[in-house]
Order: C-alpha cells, then structure tokens, then sequence
C-alpha cells in the first residue's frame, strides 16, 4: 500500500519535471501550436455551422412577419377594389333613378341613353362623341340632355356613334326665356367659347334678376320647351343699349359628362 502510493508521488513529480523541461527545450510550446492547427478547421467549421443556425433561427420570425405584411397589404388591396366597385355602382343606380324621374316627368318624350366616348382633340368646335348611332335609331340635329340640361344636340349621326355639338359651342343658337312667373322675357343662348353661356337680345325695359333661370322657349321648333340651360350671374345693359344681355352659368359642364340622353321622338324643324 505505501509502495504504490510512493510510485504515485514520484510518478507526479517526474511528469512534472519532463513538462518543465519540453517547456523550457520549447517542445511543449511546439506540440500545444501542432495540436490548434490541426484543431483549427475544425472548430472554423463548428463555428460556422452554430452561426448559421443561430441566424436561421433568428430569421425565422422576420420571415414570418413579412409573409404576413404582404398578406395584410393584399388584403387592404383587395378591400379598397371593393370599396372602388360599390361605389361606381351606387354611382350608377343613382344616375339611373334620376334618368328615370326625367323620363316620367316627361312622358311625352323618349330617349336613348349613351355613354361618352370621346372629345374634340382640336377644342376649335366644341363637341362630344357618344356610342350610339344610327342602328340605334339615332339620326341628325336630335337633341341630347342629361337630367341637369340641354348639352346639345346631334350633328352628325354614324352607324354605331355620333357626334354632339356642345352648348358651349358659339355655333349653336337656342332660343331660351326667363323662367320667372312675372317675366317670360325671350332672347337668343349661345356659347361664348369659355365656358360660359351669352342671352342676347332681351327687351331693354325687362327686369332681369341675377339668380334667374333661363330655359329653352320652344320657339323656332329646335328643342324642345322647358329645356334648362343655365343661371344667371351677370348683366350687361346700359341705356343706351337697344337690348340687355346676361351672361349665364351653364347647366351641364362638360367636364362632368359621361352619360347622355339623346331625345329620340322630337324632330326639329325649322320655322322660316
């Protein structure tokens, strides 16, 4: 028992003594440099595989909320078409139920709804091109309204679309009146290529009330009666003018057309 434990003690202290002497012969140092060479790649490949979980890990998340977002934007893209579609067709029905009150207020007339197709390019004439025509029963100098007024009326008539003549245009004369039931005072409308619509030739000693409204007389057998064409907002008279003239605010704005009605059963004539 006390042999072994003495071959211990002096096995301890002969190791102990050859590591200090490969330290100190630098064989020590050697084998320690051999050994983390050899161990290196080893670990540069441990490393590298612990990164690389370590990051798909971290990316797991990031994956999740991204697939997510797009999710999420797909949706409010799909919500807003939605929304956009609903109302075009609120849009719609309201433009059809009020077509649909014009025409029961006006039993007399029928019509045939168009859409707008195109404009002047040139802006020299003021003019529209709508998709009916003559297959659709539509023929010259018809006249063409929408529930707000009279836009105009056709001048030529196509096989599938026609074009309309705008009340802007300075080339259309239509007989209009006061719409007042204390004043029936009757002059001439046209356009005055701005915009805006010019009433010519009323009385000199009629009064004319900024506000008032002016509709189409009947007179001269081009359109038909009670046809809105605008308001008043300025006068132009002095005493001596032989007739008044006021500037109108127009019924129907271009800009704002997309559909028209084109009066079907009402054919002008011309009164000599």
């Amino acid at each position: 028992m006390h042999t072994r434990r003495n071959l211990l003690v002096v096995l301890i202290f002969a190791l102990g003594a050859l590591s200090l002497a490969l330290d100190h012969a630098g064989w020590l140092r050697a084998a320690q440099d051999l050994s983390l060479r050899i161990l290196a790649p080893v670990q540069a490949v441990l490393t590298g595989l612990a990164d690389g979980v370590d990051h798909g890990l971290s990316t797991l998340p990031s994956v999740g909320i991204s697939r997510a977002s797009e999710e999420q934007t797909r949706t409010i893209q799909e919500l807003t078409a939605e929304i956009a579609r609903l109302r075009e067709v609120e849009i719609e029905n309201k433009r059809l139920t009020t077509e649909l009150n014009l025409k029961q207020s006006n039993p007399d007339l029928q019509f045939v709804s168009a859409n707008i197709i195109g404009y002047d390019p040139t802006n020299i004439v003021k003019s529209i091109i709508v998709d009916k025509g003559t297959e659709h029963g539509v023929q010259d100098n018809m006249v063409v309204i929408t529930p707000a007024g009279l836009v105009g009326k056709i001048t030529r008539a196509y096989q599938t679309s026609s074009r309309v003549l705008l009340m802007m245009d300075p080339g259309l004369i239509v007989n209009g009146m006061i719409q007042r039931l204390d004043s029936r005072a009757m002059g001439i409308v046209k356009g005055d290529g701005n915009g805006t619509l010019i009433m010519q030739y009323l009385p000199p000693d009629e009064k004319i009330n900024i506000g008032d409204l002016v509709v189409t007389s009947g007179i001269g057998g081009g359109f038909p009666k009670g046809l809105y064409l605008g308001q008043v907002t300025r006068i132009n008279s002095s005493d001596v003018d032989l007739f008044q003239a006021v500037v109108l605010e127009p019924a129907v704005h271009l800009g704002r057309l997309e559909h028209v009605l084109i009066v079907s059963n009402f054919i002008p004539v011309n009164v000599p």
